[in-house]
């Protein structure tokens, strides 16, 4: 993985099917906390995922933590709450139909911290923002 990629969950576990990797993520963590079995049902409410310093997230409803999710398995699971408004239920998670555009544009900025983006915000936004740094405006 290149210092510029968006990072996903799925750059975490790379051992893992890409398509259980919120699973393989929950259960990593899960036997330090607790004997109960991992969550098997899904609540209809979804999250929606935004990057923040390089790295696809989103918050949980519930407590305002946050966790890393991934494209390839778009569940949230909080491991701060458990998920305790939906009942430990596995939430969804909304990406942006034009997330790989997203990701290039910030993809080409210098630091991690600079790559971020909102769902409120489009690829139009990005660019200006990237030509106003270029014009040597501090935002």
């Amino acid at each position: 993985m290149s210092a510029t990629e968006i990072r996903a969950l799925h750059h975490l576990f790379k051992s893992a099917d890409p398509s259980q990797v919120a699973a393989v993520q929950v259960e990593a963590y899960w036997p330090r906390r607790y004997v109960a079995p991992l969550p098997s049902k899904h609540d209809p409410r979804k999250v929606d995922a935004y990057i923040n310093h390089g790295r696809w997230v989103a918050d949980c409803p519930f407590c305002r933590g946050a966790e890393m999710v991934t494209p390839t398995d778009p569940r949230f699971f909080c491991m701060s709450c458990d998920n305790s408004g939906a009942s430990g239920k596995w939430l969804g998670v909304r990406f942006p139909k034009g997330a790989a555009e997203i990701e290039g544009v910030l993809k080409r900025r210098t630091f991690p911290e600079e790559r971020n983006w909102h769902p409120q915000e489009t690829v139009k936004d990005l660019r200006a923002e990237d030509e106003a740094v270029r014009r040597g405006v501090k935002l």
